[in-house]
């Protein structure tokens, strides 16, 4: 089979990937209300992101539980109300009234920096000699 071949073929698998029934729910931490956070990436994509961020050195389900506990302790999760938190802010969010996180100075910051991260509009300008047109 030829180069071109397994292109087509390749093609042709994503194309039927794409067009097949979704699974309604992926379940992350197996508890609707964090899972309902973390599929919801048409309004929340950052709590996807984050939970990744999160992922480390606990079980994997309480990581991804993370999103979902400071947006029950903020009462927002939009990425603007995140964006406007103070890296301590963060810290006792994550910490109190008990720890979402084992490391919470490590991983509260973490947090922070990659909500800062994911907050920061892109400068297309600077993106220009990869051949994207400036906005």
């Amino acid at each position: 089979m030829n180069e071109i071949a397994i292109r087509d073929r390749l093609v042709e698998h994503g194309r039927i990937l794409f067009q097949s029934p979704k699974q309604q729910l992926i379940q992350f931490t197996k508890v609707l209300e964090p899972d309902l956070l973390l599929n919801d990436l048409t309004a929340h994509p950052h709590a996807f992101v984050l939970a990744c961020v999160m992922d480390r050195q606990i079980r994997a389900e309480k990581a991804w539980s993370i999103p979902y506990g400071i947006s029950e302790r903020l009462g927002d999760f939009s990425i603007v109300a995140l964006a406007q938190l103070s890296r301590e802010k963060v810290k006792d969010l994550m910490a109190r009234p008990e720890p979402l996180h084992r490391f919470v100075e490590t991983m509260s910051s973490l947090f922070y920096a990659a909500v800062q991260r994911i907050a920061r509009p892109v400068c297309w300008q600077c993106c220009s000699h990869l051949g994207r047109e400036t906005l």
